[in-house]
């Protein structure tokens, strides 16, 4: 009964189902694998809502599942995952950097708790894949007060794809940069200006100041973002082991002070 389908949590991987009632199982189709496959299987273990490319062929055996076929089921999921956030009004912290994005998100997470709705993105969920099941986990049929997104790239023009899904109040971090991934930059310029980008429309970006050439993108991005708030840290200062203490406004999930402590 399509009236009565409601969807609490979107599936990928067929191996991680522990639940039926709610789950739409999104068949995603990689250099490696595809997803359409794991449908009869999934079928018999009780999922009911199917989002797919192409028709199982067997389909007539499965005459109560609910199948949405669209075009792309990643840009399906992209679109669900941007309906989600319009006109979001939570803070959004967006972890990236080369070294020690998941510690810091975990921090982040775990220091927001006491004081506000807080969610995280799981793992190392960094992708653009990553971003979007993050996204839509934390905030289908929940209303979080701060979201914690985890956001990594190894190539040029990775940017651009996850950008428009950091909305709300935006506080970029930026980890340590290190030479991971720079064969696929013409610099390592180039790769901090790619990572930099994903933070284009936040507010305030907390950063490692014994980066160069991230010092120097920055300020350029002051310059035509007035507005733009600037926390350094020294990354060196703490033997590149980073740790966040925070202290929070009452009653209003913000952050007045990010301290980095040994």
């Amino acid at each position: 009964n399509v009236k009565n389908t409601i969807i609490k949590s979107v599936l990928t991987d067929s191996r991680s189902l522990a639940c039926t009632e709610g789950i739409m199982f999104a068949a995603l189709q990689t250099e490696v694998n595809d997803g359409h496959k794991y449908i009869p299987e999934l079928y018999n273990q009780g999922v009911r809502i199917f989002l797919v490319e192409n028709m199982p062929h067997d389909i007539d055996t499965m005459s109560d599942a609910f199948f949405i076929q669209v075009s792309s089921v990643i840009d399906s999921l992209e679109a669900l995952a941007m309906f989600l956030v319009e006109n979001a009004t939570y803070m959004h912290f967006v972890v990236t950097g080369s070294y020690g994005k998941s510690a810091v998100k975990e921090i982040l997470y775990t220091s927001a708790l006491p004081h506000c709705r807080a969610a995280h993105s799981p793992r190392s969920f960094n992708s653009r894949l990553g971003i979007i099941l993050s996204l839509i986990e934390n905030t289908l049929g929940k209303s979080p007060e701060l979201i914690i997104t985890e956001a990594g790239i190894d190539g040029p023009g990775q940017a651009d794809k996850v950008l428009r899904l950091f909305t709300g109040h935006l506080t970029g971090i930026i980890t340590p940069i290190t030479e991971e991934h720079d064969r696929n930059f013409p610099s390592h310029k180039d790769k901090v200006s790619e990572k930099l980008r994903m933070l284009e429309n936040c507010d305030t970006i907390v950063y490692d100041s014994s980066d160069k050439d991230l010092v120097i993108l920055l300020r350029q991005m002051q310059s035509r973002k007035k507005n733009l708030r600037l926390i350094p840290v020294d990354s060196n200062s703490i033997n590149n082991r980073p740790q966040f203490t925070m202290l929070w406004q009452k009653q209003r999930c913000q952050i007045t002070t990010i301290r980095l402590y040994r």
